[in-house]
């Protein structure tokens, strides 16, 4: 119970409090209480399990997963394997509540060809999204550090278009 209990209780005070949680206080609260490199399967399932019996909807979203999968490859093999063939069939639980949004810098077909692993993610939606325009920069930095309560120069607008390749 000790995993799942930890797990759970984060879990469960996410739903008790209506606001958008950063994604670095889970991880934080994770790492600190988990041993995920040995026992991730384990602690993820359960966490899955928990999550269909509230049967609430519920959306993972991951970024740099292409990346992810490179360093797995490159640092152990097998739990690459593991890890593409425990995500496939959570994927495909029937009438679960679970959906996923994950993506990357790195094309995540292209990574896992490297390995022959394409047939793990076949069943994604894949988008190709296009660069931010001038303008969509702009109104993304104004958005954010408004938000925020950011002081900025206005110099950091074309700075940051220039950074991005506009």
């Amino acid at each position: 119970y000790g995993h799942l209990g930890v797990i759970w209780g984060l879990y469960k005070n996410i739903l008790r409090q209506p606001r958008n949680i950063e994604p670095f206080e889970i991880k934080e609260a994770l790492r600190k209480e988990l041993d995920w490199s040995t026992h991730w399967e384990d602690q993820a399932g359960q966490l899955i399990n928990g999550i269909r019996k509230l049967n609430q909807p519920t959306l993972f979203i991951i970024d740099e997963l292409p990346d992810m999968f490179l360093r797995m490859q490159k640092h152990s093999p097998n739990q690459l394997d593991a890890f593409l063939h425990w995500f496939r069939v959570v994927r495909e639980i029937p009438n679960c509540p679970i959906r996923w949004v994950v993506g990357g810098s790195t094309n995540m077909i292209a990574a896992l060809d490297k390995v022959g692993h394409t047939k793990l993610i076949n069943d994604f939606y894949h988008m190709v999204l296009p660069p931010f325009s001038l303008k969509e920069v702009e109104n993304f930095i104004l958005k954010v550090f408004s938000e925020q309560a950011v002081k900025f120069d206005a110099k950091v607008i074309p700075r940051v278009q220039e950074l991005l390749g506009q």
